[in-house]
């Protein structure tokens, strides 16, 4: 364990001086490429080819790159890694300006089109419990002759899994709510719900209906409410 991070950490310094020294290389560099150079343009250049050189694991993570990936996990191909990742940083660093005008609006792009697509999934899961939830309102609760759990096996009920399935059901309306909805809801995996269910439906303390569409609805039954008293 000590051996894995002193070599994760001696990895993590190499890559920091290369950034510092490529920086400091491209920034000179960019400096000499001017017709008019002094000490405050290259102090400027430098300053910004550090920052720029930086970037470069953001920029090859939005690139999906695996050098730096390489680096901490291949041991036999680190010489090349090293060299293709300090040539990142010298050009980012020789192009500081473009280059971090460029990365950061790549980064703002990027964002925006995760939060576009978020909105886009929070839309989808309203419109289909909106929809499912339509289409069993007017459905009434179905009689079940199965005799309902005593007391004293009640007890096994009041786990905090199956409490926060219940709880998730429960309405002061008695309606059946959509299955997919009560899922969203509960922190558990989907077949440990489907399981706890299945469960409660052959103690009575679940009665499930399914719509004209398919989607599966459960609401409580008198029993299980007492569980949550």
């Amino acid at each position: 364990m000590k051996t894995t991070l002193y070599i994760l950490c001696d990895q993590s310094i190499r890559i920091i001086i290369i950034i510092f020294i490529c920086g400091l290389i491209g920034g000179i560099g960019n400096t000499f490429k001017e017709r008019y150079c002094n000490w405050i343009l290259l102090v400027k250049n430098v300053l910004l080819g550090i920052i720029a050189a930086t970037t470069i694991p953001l920029f090859l993570n939005l690139v999906s790159s695996d050098i730096l990936k390489n680096i901490y996990e291949d041991e036999n191909k680190h010489a090349i890694n090293y060299l293709i990742f300090s040539g990142f940083c010298i050009i980012a660093a020789f192009s500081s300006l473009n280059f971090l005008n460029t990365i950061s609006g790549r980064v703002l792009q990027s964002l925006k089109e995760e939060i576009k697509e978020l909105k886009s999934d929070n839309e989808s899961i309203r419109e289909t419990n909106k929809r499912l939830d339509s289409n069993i309102t007017a459905i009434t609760p179905i009689s079940n002759d199965k005799p309902s759990v005593e007391n004293r096996d009640m007890e096994k009920f009041k786990d905090p899994g199956y409490i926060e399935i219940i709880s998730s059901i429960h309405n002061d309306e008695n309606r059946f709510k959509p299955l997919d909805a009560v899922k969203n809801e509960v922190n558990m995996d989907n077949k440990e719900i489907d399981k706890k269910i299945e469960i409660l439906k052959e103690n009575n303390l679940v009665k499930e209906v399914i719509s004209g569409e398919g989607e599966k609805a459960v609401a409580l039954t008198e029993g299980a409410k007492q569980i949550l008293e």
